[in-house]
């Protein structure tokens, strides 16, 4: 079977892959650098699906994250360095993510949620190691609201989500007049975006290292 690491996208600096297939241990545990609570939400759904468990206590296998600047000195742009990440996976299924910055960790924690989830598939995990940095400071993309296109709040945040996986770090919502800016709601469309729903995206978004960026009229 192919490799789960040639199925991520995007597609890392340098993959270092070893002969022979990583046997996750029954659980894992998190420890070292602090998690927020929604990647490790994330990547227990990933551990599941690849037949292990993650859990808060004592387990048969580690998921070590470290934040260094060691290693990572070569990186001179200081937000490119500050989202480059290096994981490594041994035979007996023990992580390593280390990274400058929370942002590293967070993309080389979502590598591992994806490479366990094409496992589950039924690709080949590898023994490896991985370093990854992005190719552009800037990451996104564009919904476009103001075509008489109302999702719902969930709609986005899980476009947010995506946005996570593929490590965008930028979302452009195109709203036009489509929002109840205070003082304006007469020329707004009653579908639009109200504020209290704008803070609860932003908020969303910014937890998972994603600007939220307006387009306004």
């Amino acid at each position: 079977p192919m490799n789960a690491s040639a199925l991520l996208f995007p597609i890392p600096r340098s993959i270092r892959s070893s002969a022979g297939i990583v046997r996750l241990p029954p659980t894992l545990s998190l420890q070292g650098a602090p998690i927020p609570k929604w990647l490790c939400r994330r990547l227990a759904r990933a551990c599941q699906t690849a037949g292990t468990r993650l859990t808060p206590g004592a387990a048969a296998g580690v998921i070590h994250t470290t934040l260094t600047d060691r290693g990572f000195s070569g990186i001179s742009d200081a937000r490119l360095r500050s989202e480059a990440y290096r994981l490594t996976i041994d035979m007996a299924g023990h992580v390593a993510v280390t990274s400058p910055a929370p942002d590293g960790l967070q993309h080389g924690l979502i590598t591992l949620a994806l490479m366990f989830e094409a496992a589950a598939a039924g690709a080949r995990l590898a023994p490896l190691t991985i370093e990854d940095r992005p190719a552009f400071a800037v990451r996104g993309f564009q919904i476009d609201l103001a075509r008489e296109f109302y999702p719902s709040t969930r709609f986005l945040k899980n476009m947010i989500d995506r946005a996570a996986d593929l490590k965008f770090n930028t979302l452009w919502l195109y709203l036009e007049n489509h929002f109840h800016a205070p003082g304006l709601e007469d020329i707004s469309t009653p579908g639009g975006m109200t504020p209290e729903s704008v803070r609860e995206l932003s908020a969303y978004a910014a937890a998972r290292g994603i600007d939220l960026v307006p387009g306004t009229n």
